[in-house]
């Protein structure tokens, strides 16, 4: 899902006037995502990347929370959809290790192979996590740069 900058420009600000309250994977060794790939899609905007990062940082409780309820209740529907949101997510960002272990644990439910979810399932945490800890690197680097 390649982002297009009047497109994301025109969901920030609608997500800025909401209310508070509305806001087998891949090889880890490579990066967590592309940020090139990434700010060739935002036309080179490393602050538009910033706020991308801060947002999902921000919905990333949420979503890892929906993703950890559908997982122990074996809700395979609930599980499904809330990998499905994750995916969407990582996607914007071309976080292909997290990406592919979305897809990985989405074709698990749907073919109702529960035996395999718990391995993918590991594998998807464990790429979020990078994911996640490389967006707070990035949004913590920019931070340090700009109080200096």
């Amino acid at each position: 899902k390649p982002i297009q900058p009047t497109t994301l420009a025109a969901a920030l600000a609608d997500i800025g006037n909401q209310s508070p309250s509305i806001r087998s994977a891949a090889p880890a060794d490579g990066p967590a995502f592309d940020r090139d790939t990434v700010l060739a899609n935002l036309g080179g905007d490393e602050a538009l990347l910033q706020q991308l990062a801060a947002l999902y940082l921000e919905d990333e409780p949420n979503m890892r929370a929906q993703l950890t309820a559908a997982e122990a209740t074996g809700d395979l529907q609930a599980l499904h959809a809330a990998t499905h949101a994750i995916k969407g997510a990582v996607a914007n960002f071309s976080a292909d290790a997290a990406l592919h272990a979305a897809n990985n644990v989405e074709a698990l439910c749907r073919d109702g192979n529960r035996d395999a979810l718990p391995e993918a399932f590991a594998h998807l945490n464990d790429a979020l996590d990078r994911f996640a800890s490389t967006l707070r690197t990035l949004t913590d680097d920019q931070r340090s740069t700009a109080a200096e």
